[in-house]
């Protein structure tokens, strides 16, 4: 687990464990401004206040400052290019400031900075060394350099053994931040992750609710088509089929039959549309399995012969839906319109498109001069909104071919 400062979070079961950051960034600015700066002003402050010192130790304190200026100008640089030559440099400046705080125990107050480069450069076991060599270099510089060593050394020793418990809690502590920060970073990314999938379950919902309330509105229709307007045909033609022909006269028989023949054409439209309303739905079925039905339905109510073939591989497609209804509508105009005795529907999967072709042996029509009719303009508003493409083919007395093409 990897937080933004990029600190590795080590698990319960793991050592103590901190990888560096490798650049400059999570790293607040002051921690590289700070200790130099609090460097001079120590060392001054022990200029100022005139602190003994032994003889001749004030060039090699000046001296002992530079060198550790340019130390860790160097940590800075080389910690996100070579790790290494960082480390390297840690050990060096420590024990400079450990030599240092022999002279003056003011030092100490620098060396606390130690404790952060500890956290930024190192990891795994080795932290615990470079925790040692930083508070050796603070408790010699609070029990007072030299002179307390001299005095009384077992308190430099527990000087010593407070600070690595001091610095130890602090890393612990860290560590138990970047922990909660890593947490919270990951909660947040699920949070965002599961709203994003809520979204587009809500999504998917509203769009299966719209398909489901319009299917089921269709249903709906075919139902009381069938119930009422059918019916009621039916019923006027077995009441019209029931009259005497025989006792009427040539214009009443005349009448008659005209009026059995729109009747018997309304009943044929009202069964054609329960029929596109009631179409196979595509819910299950693939559109292979839909258009199959479709044309074994059509075949029974049809004289002429309608056979459905398929090439390619078939595949789920985004416009299953609108082919389907193309297709009946393409079988009813054939119906209405053709006198056909054949009937072809194919359906060809090619790479990245799906055609529809639905041809007939009819008597054909001027498809330029009579482009409104046979239920064209419908279709080409369904292709429009999907981005598809329709064709016809047809003369007089030589068929038809609608061709339909969509992307997928």
């Amino acid at each position: 687990m990897r937080p933004k400062n990029g600190a590795m979070i080590p698990s319960s079961s793991e050592s103590l464990v901190f990888e560096p950051e490798g650049d400059f960034r999570g790293t607040p600015p002051w921690t590289i401004i700070v200790p130099p700066v609090l460097l001079v002003l120590t060392m001054g402050a022990t200029l100022a206040i005139g602190l003994p010192l032994p003889v001749g130790s004030w060039p090699l304190l000046w001296t002992a400052v530079t060198v550790l200026l340019m130390l860790r100008a160097g940590m800075e640089w080389c910690r996100p290019r070579r790790l290494r030559v960082a480390q390297l440099l840690f050990v060096l400046h420590g024990v400079v400031v450990l030599a240092t705080a022999f002279v003056t125990p003011f030092i100490a107050i620098y060396a606390w900075f130690g404790y952060m480069d500890v956290m930024r450069i190192f990891s795994g076991r080795i932290i615990y060394p470079a925790l040692l060599l930083t508070a050796a270099g603070c408790g010699l510089g609070q029990g007072g350099g030299l002179a307390g060593v001299q005095d009384w050394p077992p308190l430099i020793m527990i000087l010593i053994g407070v600070n690595m418990l001091i610095g130890t809690g602090a890393i612990i502590a860290e560590r138990r931040r970047e922990r909660t920060l890593a947490d919270r970073e990951e909660a947040l990314q699920r949070l965002g992750t599961e709203q994003e999938r809520s979204a587009q379950l809500r999504d998917e919902l509203v769009a299966h609710a719209r398909r489901t309330g319009t299917l089921d509105e269709r249903q709906r229709l075919s139902r009381e088509i069938h119930d009422t307007v059918a019916q009621s045909l039916l019923g006027v033609i077995t009441q019209l089929e029931g009259i005497d022909a025989g006792q009427l006269s040539a214009a009443d028989l005349t009448r008659l039959e005209r009026a059995q023949r729109s009747a018997r054409e309304g009943l044929a439209e009202a069964r054609r549309a329960v029929a596109a309303l009631a179409s196979p739905r595509l819910d299950h079925d693939d559109l292979t399995v839909a258009l199959d039905q479709l044309v074994r339905a059509w075949n029974r109510d049809h004289a002429a012969a309608a056979e459905f073939d398929v090439e390619g591989h078939p595949r789920r497609t985004p416009h299953e839906a609108t082919l389907l209804r193309v297709c009946q509508e393409a079988l009813s105009n054939v119906a209405r319109h053709a006198y056909a005795s054949r009937v072809r529907v194919g359906l060809t999967y090619e790479h990245d498109r799906v055609t529809l072709e639905v041809g007939d042996d009819g008597r054909g029509f001027h498809h330029e001069a009579d482009s409104d009719g046979h239920g064209l303009p419908g279709m080409r508003q369904r292709l429009d909104a999907i981005g598809g493409t329709l064709m016809v083919d047809s003369s007089p007395g030589e068929g038809c071919v609608v061709r339909v093409e969509v992307q997928g």
